[in-house]
């Protein structure tokens, strides 16, 4: 219990009683009582509540209001120009490759896909429906994210950590399944001709989305204390 004592003039007692009873409430603790005697003038202060605070609280409290840290710059993390790279080369494959099926072959592209992949992947040429819907969406979807997902690991904003965990999985998931019909198909004209080709050219995209999650898997994988 902490106390006080002083004169002064009673608007300006009034005042600062006010404003010491509004401090208090701000912080949770509980307001002060007042006695007046000869002029004397008394706080009580209650502080239970602050003495039964628990520490994971009291952590909590700091946490909250403690000042935001920036994220750390590409400089600091020369390991992200890795991700930097790949996802650089991965949205030029999406938007030159991945959308022909659904966009339709341009002579340019089916000339130059014959002469350096048709013979490892055939399906790719003429894909099933569920080749073909993987194949949109990575044109159309993992496209323009691996460009977000640059910008994001340029910068440090940790912004893009969800969508990129949600990538990881997806991509995943969806190689694995690709992977499986390439190398023991029992339809005719699925399984790869060249599976050592094959997995040249796509391992990458199966790689590449663990080791996403893998750094992504931190609160903030940029460092700092702020979504940036």
């Amino acid at each position: 219990m902490f106390k006080t004592g002083y004169h002064c003039h009673p608007e300006q007692e009034a005042f600062d009683g006010r404003h010491y009873a509004q401090q208090h409430a701000d912080y949770g603790i509980e307001g002060g009582e007042s006695s007046k005697d000869g002029g004397r003038h008394r706080w009580i202060v209650r502080s239970e509540a602050l003495r039964k605070a628990s520490p994971k609280s009291i952590f909590a409290f700091a946490v909250l209001f403690a000042p935001s840290m920036a994220p750390l710059p590409l400089s600091a993390r020369p390991r992200d120009w890795f991700f930097v790279v790949v996802f650089a080369a991965f949205a030029l494959t999406s938007f030159l490759v991945d959308t022909l099926p659904a966009l339709g072959w341009s002579t340019f592209m089916h000339d130059a896909l014959v002469a350096s992949y048709a013979d490892c992947d055939p399906m790719f040429m003429r894909p099933p429906p569920f080749l073909l819907v993987a194949a949109t969406v990575s044109g159309f979807v993992w496209g323009p994210l691996y460009c977000w997902f640059v910008w994001g690991f340029v910068r440090g904003r940790a912004v893009i950590r969800v969508p990129a965990l949600l990538y990881a999985g997806a991509l995943t998931l969806a190689m694995l399944m690709i992977f499986a019909e390439e190398l023991g198909s029992p339809v005719p004209g699925w399984a790869s001709p060249r599976p050592w080709k094959f997995a040249a050219y796509n391992l990458p995209y199966l790689i590449v989305p663990m080791l996403t999650g893998l750094r992504m898997w931190r609160p903030y994988p940029f460092g700092g204390s702020s979504p940036g």
